[in-house]
């Protein structure tokens, strides 16, 4: 089984990075204004889609958020 954990500091730096507002990305994302909140402030347990629709919508890819100290196999 392979277990990934989102780095909620990779999500907030990489937001903040593209001066988007959590409006903004929840349109572009299709994922509710409160769930990114949720993110930001580091809590909730977001599946990999969610998280693909954010990257997507900050023009970055997915493993960007993935902690890689993190992994297990």
């Amino acid at each position: 089984m392979f277990n990934a954990y989102i780095s909620f500091n990779n999500v907030l730096r990489l937001f903040d990075e593209r001066g988007v507002t959590k409006e903004q990305l929840a349109d572009q994302s299709d994922v509710s204004e409160s769930f990114i909140g949720d993110l930001t402030r580091g809590r909730g347990n977001p599946s990999l889609r969610k998280m693909e629709l954010i990257a997507k919508a900050l023009d970055y890819d997915l493993p960007v958020f993935i902690d890689a100290d993190r992994l297990e196999y």
